[in-house]
């Protein structure tokens, strides 16, 4: 039963490892890993972003909100 754990185990390892070497594109050069890289990390950002913003502008409203109320 242990080797059998174990072989799931190395299995899983080695679609991990494939896994991480189609996420992290470990096929391309310093350069071009250089500009994927930094696109992920541009589009990241454009999608978090806007995210924020919504955030911010709800918590103004509701402080507003409450603001409006307490002048009444």
């Amino acid at each position: 039963m242990e080797k059998e754990a174990l072989g799931e185990t190395e299995f899983n390892l080695t679609g991990r490892e494939a896994e991480l070497q189609q996420n992290f594109r470990l096929d391309l050069d310093d350069e071009d890993a250089i500009h994927f890289l930094q696109g992920l990390i541009n589009e990241s950002i454009s999608a978090f972003f806007p995210q924020v913003v919504e955030t911010i502008h709800q918590w103004a409203q509701s402080r507003q909100h409450i603001t409006r109320l307490s002048r009444l």
